[in-house]
């Protein structure tokens, strides 16, 4: 066996001394491919938080800012801190932002750049270090695609691929050589084709147009990814990947993140006391590490200790720290591998401060979740919510449903309508002669601080602030409330309701009639009576307020032609037309007296159809009673029901609203469900077969409001209005009928 080796070994080295030999040149490999180059488009920031608050750049160039404002990061001249949106002071033309921990910088559509907030190291860039709680010019800087700030940092991407850093300087994170501090932009050497760039609290990094990154500024837990834990004031190379190249960036406080080109995916290095590297681990590494279980990445974002990831459906991954509940999965766990954000699923931006998460959906709405205490979620106030919540803004608060329109209450108290306008019920003023109707939302005339709407079948109701009421549209039988009735009262804009005998805090509208639930317990009706349904023993119409004989009313609802109420012990009495049993006595007799409820002991919450009626209970189930020949009781069964029985598979109910011959109710998970009559589509599911039992509404997964016409149904969700059915008049505001949600308008924040 050895001399066969043996003979193996010379035969190699004699084919090696003839290859020497040859005249003809040895075979060299090709050369590798050239590195990938990675084209980015030019997509300027739209929201970004610091530490404790969030900004937006809002679609009109002007700047909106919440949360946090004892440096003045706000950008206005209120010091106090702001849990709802606040305008920055003189921007009208912003197309790029960034936040630092307490400052914000902005990039103009002239190509200049702003800031406004704390300058303790220069972090603004105007030569100074004093603070400014208005915008400022930084010095020097001109036509960037991109900010980014750190703690007291702030550096910018310029259009030629160089990069410019201004302020502390303490780790080195300005790039410069130095580690002096620098209230004038300075020039970080050596890089002319970055196309990404991030800043941690005290490191900075740039992804180039090759797919390599350079990272430079404190390094102590490995956020460079330089393999030590050294720091450098120059860029060091940072080998992420050898087959992929980096396409975006982002960093935490003391952790970086690394998108790759090749199946989306994502490496995270440097701390990892939290999981924010995502790699099922805690410990810190100072090499690029995979994240678990996720690709398909268009997007990332890093908070102080947690990182966020878009997908290419739209939809997030968080990992990392949640405390707060930044990881906006309904829990404060910590988790070290991505977990799915709820109820988010149209994302086009995102933002991570210190404790709390944005994004920004495609329908222009911002929504929010984690740490609120200093309002930086936006909402109104300053609790915190594991949960995505909606920034408050000038959206769409209430929706009403009328038979052929549809009117919504925005939150800064005015009313918008669209749909058929034959007798005036859009309110707009419009001679109903010239326009009997349209698509798109036109505003009531003579009506502001509206809280509250009322629709019925041709007329429209506001409770204002203060407890009046206001109505417009058809008025034959004096269901406007103003005195008047007949063919020629009828009226285009809203007219007050003869005055109460107190405040009015609900309304509600039946088919020609309209009650009002006032402060002290009473309840007054007005209009059509012709079946009892104004409750005060007579059947003759009335164009005013009439008392009925109840006290302790706490809720109401109206059907065609009758009417319930909700009283002080949780029972439910109802009054009017009762040949489907829709008063739920358990006779078919018309009532114009109330009559109570059977088998209802524990009412929180009303709604009345055509014939037929809903309550839910304290324990969120619902009991129906009345008409069910298309299935609106939803018991599973076509049966009408002299009594209340239980709806299917309906046992977490918030909120709950009738049509004609459909009902729907809003779940405590805030997705909807409907059922019965679905020949125009109004159930929502795609189809126009009709359901004895609760169908799922497709795409409302995050519905605050329903409201149910004769044949359409309407949600509110993230402040945009979403209508399906029936749209013979464009009462779902688009131009041909639908049978599944559709956005009918996205109300812009002002």
């Amino acid at each position: 066996m050895k001399r066969f080796s043996d003979k193996i070994v010379y035969l190699l080295i004699f084919c090696l001394f003839i290859a020497s030999c040859s005249s003809e040149p040895p075979v060299e490999a090709p050369p590798p491919p050239p590195p990938e180059v990675i084209e980015q488009p030019r997509v300027y920031t739209k929201i970004a938080a610091g530490k404790d608050h969030t900004c937006l750049v809002v679609p009109n160039g002007s700047v909106k800012c919440w949360g946090e404002n004892h440096f003045g990061q706000l950008g206005s001249r209120e010091g106090a801190a702001s849990n709802r949106p606040v305008s920055v002071a003189g921007i009208t033309n912003a197309i790029g932002l960034a936040a630092g921990s307490n400052h914000a910088c902005v990039i103009l559509s002239d190509g200049g750049v702003i800031c406004w907030g704390e300058n303790i190291s220069g972090q603004l860039g105007n030569g100074t270090i004093d603070i400014f709680n208005t915008p400022v010019v930084v010095s020097g800087v001109s036509n960037p695609i991109k900010l980014v700030a750190g703690k007291r940092h702030t550096c910018a991407l310029l259009s030629e691929g160089g990069v410019s850093c201004w302020g502390e300087n303490l780790s080195g994170q300005l790039g410069n050589g130095t580690t002096d501090p620098s209230s004038l932009p300075v020039t970080v050497p050596g890089i002319n084709n970055a196309v990404d760039l991030v800043a941690g609290k005290r490191h900075t990094c740039a992804a180039l147009a090759d797919g390599k990154v350079l990272c430079w500024g404190e390094n102590s837990s490995g956020q460079l990814g330089s393999g030590t834990k050294v720091g450098t004031s120059t860029p060091v190379m940072i080998d992420v990947s050898k087959s992929r190249v980096v396409v975006g960036l982002s960093a935490g406080d003391d952790h970086t993140c690394a998108r790759l080109s090749v199946e989306g995916k994502v490496k995270c290095w440097g701390d990892n006391r939290y999981g924010q590297l995502g790699n099922q681990k805690t410990v810190s590494s100072p090499f690029p590490v995979s994240v678990a279980g996720i690709i398909s990445v268009t997007g990332i974002v890093s908070g102080r200790n947690h990182t966020c990831a878009q997908l290419v459906d739209e939809t997030v991954r968080c990992w990392g720290d949640n405390g707060f509940g930044q990881l906006g999965n309904g829990t404060r766990v910590t988790a070290n591998q991505p977990v799915i954000t709820s109820r988010v699923d149209t994302t086009v931006g995102l933002a991570a401060g210190d404790s709390h998460t944005c994004a920004l959906l495609s329908s222009g709405r911002v929504i929010c979740w984690g740490g609120n205490n200093f309002g930086q979620l936006g909402n109104g106030n300053t609790a915190a919510s594991p949960t995505p919540v909606l920034v408050y803004g000038n959206e769409a608060e209430d929706v009403v449903a009328g038979r052929f329109h549809t009117c919504i209450l925005l939150s800064d108290k005015t009313v918008k309508c669209l749909g058929y306008n034959g007798y005036g019920q859009l309110g707009n003023g419009i001679d109903t002669t010239v326009e009997a109707g349209s698509s798109t939302w036109t505003p009531v005339v003579g009506l502001a601080s509206a809280i509250r709407l009322a629709s019925g079948r041709f007329h429209t109701c506001a409770l204002v602030i203060g407890g009046k009421v206001k109505c417009w549209g058809y008025n034959n039988s004096g269901q406007l409330g103003n005195g008047q009735s007949g063919e020629m009262s009828h009226t285009n804009m809203a007219v007050d309701v003869a005055a109460l005998p107190a405040r009015a805090i609900d309304i509600v509208a039946g088919r020609y009639h309209t009650c009002a639930l006032l402060l002290n317990g009473n309840v007054f009706c007005w209009g059509e009576n012709s079946h009892g349904q104004l409750g005060n023993g007579a059947t003759s119409d009335f164009s005013g307020p009439r008392q009925i004989d109840l006290i302790g009313v706490i809720g109401l609802a109206a059907g065609q032609v009758h009417t319930c109420a909700i009283l002080s012990d949780s029972s439910v009495k109802c009054w009017g037309n009762n040949e489907q049993g829709q008063l739920g006595d358990g006779t078919i007799n018309r009532s114009p007296l109330p009559v109570l409820v059977k088998d209802v002991v524990a009412a929180v919450g009303l709604a009345a159809g055509e014939s037929h009626t809903c309550a839910i209970l304290s324990d969120s189930s619902v009991k129906c009673w009345g008409n069910n020949a298309f299935g609106q009781l939803g018991t599973g069964l076509i049966e009408s029901s002299l009594l209340p029985v239980s709806v299917s598979e309906v046992n977490t109910a918030v909120a709950i609203s009738a049509g004609e011959d459909h009902t729907c109710a809003v779940l405590f998970d805030q997705t909807l469900k409907c059922w019965g009559d679905n020949s125009s589509g109004q159930l929502g599911n795609g189809t126009f077969t009709s359901s004895r039992i609760p169908v799922s509404v497709s795409k409302i997964l995050m519905a605050d409001r329903i409201a149910t016409g004769d044949f359409h149904t309407c949600a509110v969700e993230n402040a945009k209005v979403n209508c399906w059915g029936s749209n013979g008049a464009g009462q779902i505001g688009v131009e041909v009928s639908r049978f599944e949600p559709q956005s009918v308008r996205v109300i812009d924040i002002p």
